[in-house]
């Protein structure tokens, strides 16, 4: 498999996930792209131009925490996270 963010190719499946995930939060630090929900993955903005959080991973909803450095979100599962990013992203 190859990485969409770096072009590596690694052919464990485990190994494979950890890396586009931490791939994602280096190019998130580095400035290289924005928010994951930006990039062409069948994902973002649904008709009324709300990002639409449901639609992401884990992992994705995790980076935009992370890049908008909000606190108390490491345990929380997906439907928790999607609350809980757009109770803090109001406005």
């Amino acid at each position: 498999m190859k990485c969409k963010h770096c072009g590596c190719e690694i052919h464990n499946p485990e190994i494979f996930n950890i890396h586009e995930s931490n791939c994602i939060d280096e190019q998130i630090q580095n400035g290289i792209i924005a928010d994951p929900n930006l990039e062409d993955n069948g994902q973002g903005e649904n008709n009324d131009g709300e990002v639409d959080y449901s639609s992401m991973t884990v992992d994705q909803l995790k980076a935009i925490c992370k890049e908008k450095n909000l606190e108390g979100y490491s345990n929380l599962n997906k439907d928790d996270l999607v609350t809980f990013i757009k109770e803090n992203l109001k406005g």
